[in-house]
């Protein structure tokens, strides 16, 4: 939900605290029975901590409830309250654009984000959330393996048959139990990445009749985290009308905002252009490449439109079709002609001249597979070669023990989107690596018709099929890519017309200030998108 400013704050004293670090100093009474820090002779009452225990057990089986956290570090005073119900819980943080809900649906059980005004009466209801890498929904029941804020209802764990309470004062106490330590972390919401600053943990009673009391973890010289704790009832919940929403079904989860789903519509056309890429930086100038990307059903053309550059595309073209191409395989130019069995991707290029020739056989070419494109499969087949049936592969081998038949290779090419682009390792078609993830798109509460995600499956397609930066999220880049980003540009009648699409990155463009930069195309011409000379030179080669 935020950055841990702790880990901001504390990272260049982490070899000085590691001495420390993770273990809690437990305050014992001195030989003359005074507690640690008292002087000798004093007399200290010996506390009951049965009451606290008492006080803690009643809490965790409260259903109504605000936790009220504040950072005490250097540089760094992050303020947070947190609302607690059976339905919902919202946290409400100093930057109020970061302030954020989650609940649960009436009847399904399905969780969903919103969002509240500033006075707190008026909710907005965002998107569903769903299981790490799926499109299942998360469950309340499920919440704390699957969610992202750990710390929903933890509160419940409190009731412990141990609470391993020390006494220092009538009504404060220092907690020993790790569990319960632990459980405090999570309600800061930053969990175990604070464990290693953590000296000790205590707990003070601020009010017996209703429950009210504070917590405090100790960091030491590094500073506290404070955490006080308020009961409530239905009647009494600050957010008592919003819960009611959620719980009479007033409220629901989105599953699609209108403009992703059609947007993403729009892409699933296989028919625009993409023009960038483009560069929004974090002062608000935009820079842009000089290029375009005409993508069709068929074929697209990598446009420069510096003329110093030479432009080339890429082809699908049917089986059985004769092609000529200026190199082989090996990549030596060497005219090479082409009559395959089975449909199949090429590169062309267009010269400064206007001229267009084809250079190369892009594939599929796997391994030494032979391949056959059949309308049926055979009864029997060959060990070395693919059969392309309906779109998928498949291959002869042994199915079960002396038995053999066809079994699914891997899902075949269906044209030319599904080719990498040789030297960038993009396609850009969307349309092909975004079927269905527009679910995961949340409506920009800060700019009009803007839409983004945070999650990784997206951000990885997008990252290699716009920009051909990889799927692998453990690659540095990853680290440093925040959102998926969608804005459905109109015109005043409420119609699409374009659609800007890329990713926020942290970055530092040319050398400038370091903050989130937009890296994007903008895709426009939807279903009319052509180049009249590809098609020519393409009709003329190919008979199409």
């Amino acid at each position: 939900m935020r950055k841990n400013p702790l880990i901001l704050a504390l990272s260049f004293l982490i070899l000085t605290s590691c001495g420390n670090g993770g273990s809690l100093t437990i305050k014992t009474p001195n030989e003359d029975g005074g507690l640690e820090g008292n002087a000798a002779g004093d007399t200290v009452e010996a506390y009951d901590t049965s009451k606290a225990e008492k006080i803690l057990s009643e809490i965790a089986n409260n259903d109504y409830y605000t936790y009220e956290v504040t950072f005490n570090i250097p540089n760094s005073e992050t303020h947070f309250t947190q609302y607690y119900s059976p339905s919902m819980f919202f946290e409400l943080n100093d930057d109020f654009s970061s302030s954020i809900g989650y609940a649960e649906e009436y009847l399904t059980g399905n969780l969903f984000k919103f969002y509240l005004n500033d006075k707190l009466d008026t909710v907005t209801p965002s998107v569903y959330e769903y299981m790490s890498g799926t499109d299942s929904y998360v469950k309340m029941s499920n919440l704390y393996s699957a969610f992202t804020i750990s710390s929903f209802s933890l509160i419940k764990d409190l009731e412990s048959p141990d609470y391993s309470l020390v006494p220092l004062s009538a009504t404060k106490f220092q907690i020993t139990d790790s569990n319960i330590t632990s459980i405090l972390q999570y309600m800061t919401s930053y969990g175990s990445s604070i464990s290693g600053y953590i000296v000790s943990t205590y707990f003070e009673v601020l009010d017996e009749a209703t429950q009210k009391i504070k917590t405090t973890i100790d960091l030491g010289s590094n500073g506290t985290i404070t955490g006080e704790y308020t009961k409530y009832t239905a009647e009494t919940f600050p957010l008592k009308n919003i819960e009611n929403q959620i719980k009479n079904g007033s409220v629901k989860g989105v599953d699609c905002y209108d403009d992703v789903k059609a947007s993403f519509d729009k892409f699933a056309l296989n028919n625009y252009t993409l023009s960038g890429i483009k560069v929004e930086a974090a002062t608000g100038g935009i820079t842009s490449a000089t290029y375009n990307v005409v993508c069709t059903e068929n074929y697209f053309l990598f446009d420069y439109l510096n003329e110093k550059y030479t432009d080339f595309g890429f082809v699908f073209v049917n089986k059985n079709k004769t092609v000529t191409c200026k190199y082989d395989s090996n990549g030596n130019e060497k005219p090479t002609t082409y009559t395959l069995p089975y449909s199949a991707c090429y590169e062309f290029e267009k010269a400064k001249d206007g001229t267009m020739s084809f250079t190369r056989l892009v594939g599929p070419m796997e391994g030494n597979w032979k391949y056959r494109e059949v309308d049926e499969l055979p009864e029997t087949g060959s060990s070395d070669t693919l059969y392309i049936y309906k779109g998928v592969a498949y291959q002869y081998t042994e199915v079960t023990s002396g038995e053999y038949g066809f079994k699914k290779y891997t899902d075949w090419f269906q044209g030319v989107g599904d080719f990498a682009i040789n030297g960038i390792s993009a396609s850009f078609y969307i349309g092909n690596v975004a079927d269905g993830m527009g679910i995961f798109f949340e409506k920009n509460r800060s700019e009009e018709n803007a839409y983004y995600t945070k999650n990784t499956d997206v951000m990885g397609y997008f990252a290699n099929g716009l920009f051909g930066w990889g799927f692998q999220s453990s690659t540095t880049w990853m680290e440093y890519i925040q959102d998926c980003y969608l804005k459905a540009n109109k015109n005043t009648d409420g119609t699409i017309q374009t659609v800007d699409i890329g990713l926020g990155v942290m970055a530092s463009l040319d050398g400038g200030a370091y903050g989130k930069q937009k890296i994007f195309y903008t895709a426009s011409n939807f279903g009319t998108s052509s180049v009249p000379s590809v098609e020519a030179f393409l009709a003329s080669q190919l008979g199409e």
